[in-house]
């Protein structure tokens, strides 16, 4: 049984945290990449603008998305309490957010010719950027299906989607793993690495405020809106 829920404003602001991360974190990459001599946007990795010129930027917009993933987190803590979810989406966002200020302070190894002239090889400080990339791809991808099955019967269409938004990241953890083997890879699975570490944000900002809407409407014909609580608790932030 799902509760419906009441969205104040300052809550709303937390939320619109993740949609900010969603947009912010990819234009500042991208038009940082457009610019870097040797760099490909189809070739090479996000994360290896953190080891030419201008890394420090990389760093920069990593920490503000890691700040912007854990405000939103705790926007959603207190959007879906109480009921399903609650805890355990809230948790999963932190944990994406901890894996972004990881790489963000520990700069992957250069690899297919980036920085040009630098010598290729996976150093310890590249397992450790590699391992919160994991972070915050797994922590993304779960905290979408947890708030796709509490979205289940108040907003179908976008629980739909977050289980492919869920999903879809697995082929880009594999990449990490073999692209710097693979160049071939890369121009598709760059694709998927934009989609899987924004779209999980948007769509939870926008999928939360629809189940408020949703939830605060009148109750279906001949009963409570199939089987749910139709009160709407009123919390203050």
């Amino acid at each position: 049984m799902t509760t419906p829920i009441t969205i104040t404003p300052a809550t709303r602001r937390l939320l619109r945290c993740g949609a900010i991360a969603a947009v912010g974190v990819p234009v500042m990459t991208w038009a940082d990449g457009a610019t870097r001599p040797g760099y490909s946007l189809l070739r090479h990795g996000v994360s290896q603008l953190g080891t030419g010129p201008r890394a420090w930027l990389l760093t920069l917009t990593f920490l503000s998305g890691a700040l912007l993933l854990a405000l939103f987190a705790h926007g959603l803590r207190r959007a879906l309490r109480p009921g399903r979810a609650s805890r355990w989406a809230p948790a999963l966002v932190a944990v994406a957010a901890a894996g972004m200020a990881l790489a963000a302070v520990v700069p992957t190894d250069p690899a297919l010719g980036y920085p040009p002239g630098r010598p290729e090889g996976l150093t310890g400080a590249g397992i450790v950027h590699q391992v919160a990339g994991l972070a915050l791809f797994a922590g993304l991808s779960v905290a979408a299906l947890v708030l796709a099955a509490r979205l289940d019967t108040t907003a179908r269409g976008w629980a739909r989607r977050l289980r492919v938004c869920g999903i879809s990241p697995a082929p880009v953890t594999i990449r990490h793993n073999t692209s710097a083997r693979s160049p071939e890879l890369s121009t598709v699975t760059e694709a998927f690495d934009s989609l899987c570490s924004r779209y999980p944000r948007h769509a939870a900002h926008v999928a939360v405020r629809q189940e408020r809407e949703f939830g605060g409407g009148p109750p279906a014909s001949g009963g409570t809106g199939g089987g749910r609580d139709a009160r709407t608790p009123t919390r203050n932030p």
